[in-house]
């Protein structure tokens, strides 16, 4: 443990930590929300906990669970960069100091040979992950990223994927006094949406883009949207794995579809002929998870026993049972949902040149502000607009814009 560790907090009042976290609230402002919304700004006593070597580990958006708030790019990116604008000393010595205090740094040396940390970045979206650089012995660079998180849920997927013969990559988790983390190979910076941005995709990224979502549908793996797919050398790789076996996941899943940025919403992005090409990776795919049936149930059953194992081996069985009957239901349902999106993201337009045309910082509703922060700059349009359609109805048509098609905007979950 380096000594500078230990002197993180006199450095940072060296430095103005005063003016430092006031100046960061104030660039803030613009993007927050009402305290009453559930989803509130940051103050000083979050940001100078966080700078405490025995605060929390991270910092996270002020989001209430289970209300269903949503967040932008720009609340991403503000929140990264309280971390990231520190001087690069700063942040390895109050990186390190929490490495000490939650005792992570001799499991992080079992898995990484390294002389010393370079550098270390925020790169998560609504919580703190640490792209982390390292000086190894030989002199090179080893790259990995650690969070907080709560289960072994990316092992077990990665675990999947050796055992379909797929490209995978090396996660492993670890559980303390404190809570469980993760350590990850860095896959890279460039996400799906980036490509996406980019323009056409390669044959092959979509056929890797339809296996995964394949596998996702069929172990029912959850917040499968496009910045938490990594794109590297030409194929992807979902990271951020949690949500697994979810109940009805279909129905979940039709909302990120209709929505614009799942996995399987990127057929709205092709051509005739890579649409076919797509759903025949997809059902090959399916295919071959079926043919894999014996070598997935034991990976299941490492990780996962007792009723939840038997559960999680009924989810997957009865939708494998249906055969390709259940790859056509799902391209069904992502045909169904297209006129959803592409209406859903024509609104979206409307909405942005009116909050354009007023400035954010003159929008009174924290429904209004968070859609158009949510949705800019990104494929998204209206995600779980099914929720908030009302309210947001009644605040459109109190500062006289009319959306009222939005009602009739709703996902298609069901096909009976």
């Amino acid at each position: 443990m380096s000594r500078m560790g230990h002197s993180v907090l006199p450095m940072l009042r060296t430095m103005g930590l005063e003016a430092y976290t006031q100046s960061f609230m104030r660039s803030v402002n613009s993007i927050s929300f009402s305290d009453s919304f559930g989803f509130s700004a940051f103050n000083a006593s979050d940001l100078d906990t966080f700078l405490d070597p025995k605060g929390p580990f991270g910092l996270s958006l002020r989001r209430q669970k289970g209300k269903q708030l949503l967040y932008g790019k720009e609340h991403a990116e503000k929140r990264q960069s309280f971390f990231n604008n520190l001087s690069k000393q700063t942040r390895i010595s109050l990186f390190e100091s929490k490495l000490e205090f939650y005792e992570l740094n001799h499991w992080l040396r079992s898995q990484v040979d390294f002389v010393s940390i370079v550098d270390v970045l925020d790169i998560g979206m609504g919580s703190s992950v640490f792209h982390i650089q390292l000086l190894d012995q030989s002199g090179g660079l080893t790259q990995r990223v650690l969070k907080s998180k709560s289960s072994d849920a990316q092992v077990f997927y990665c675990e999947l994927l050796r055992a379909l013969g797929w490209s995978t990559y090396k996660t492993v988790f670890y559980s303390n006094s404190f809570g469980g983390w993760e350590l990850t190979d860095y896959l890279g910076s460039q996400s799906f949406a980036q490509v996406l941005n980019e323009g056409a995709l390669s044959d092959s990224l979509v056929q890797s883009v339809a296996r995964h979502a394949a596998l996702g549908d069929l172990i029912g793996a959850g917040d499968r949207h496009f910045e938490n797919l990594m794109v590297r050398d030409g194929e992807l790789f979902p990271l951020d794995v949690f949500y697994l076996f979810w109940p009805d996941n279909e129905s979940w899943t039709a909302q990120y579809v209709a929505a614009g940025f799942s996995d399987l919403s990127v057929v709205y992005r092709l051509s005739t002929d890579q649409r076919r090409l797509f759903w025949a990776a997809y059902t090959n795919a399916f295919d071959e998870i079926s043919a894999q049936w014996v070598a997935i149930q034991k990976v299941m059953a490492r990780f996962f026993s007792g009723p939840k194992g038997q559960s999680y081996d009924v989810f997957v069985s009865e939708r494998l049972a249906k055969g390709h009957q259940y790859c056509r239901s799902q391209m069904q349902l992502v045909s169904a949902n297209e006129s959803v999106y592409l209406d859903r993201n024509r609104l979206k337009k409307q909405l942005a040149d009116y909050v354009d045309s007023v400035g954010v910082d003159h929008v009174a509703s924290d429904l209004i502000k968070m859609y158009f922060l949510c949705d800019r700059d990104r494929h998204s349009a209206f995600f779980l607009l099914d929720h908030w359609v009302e309210f947001l109805q009644r605040d459109c048509l109190e500062i006289g814009l009319d959306l009222a098609e939005l009602s009739t905007l709703r996902t298609v979950s069901s096909l009976d």
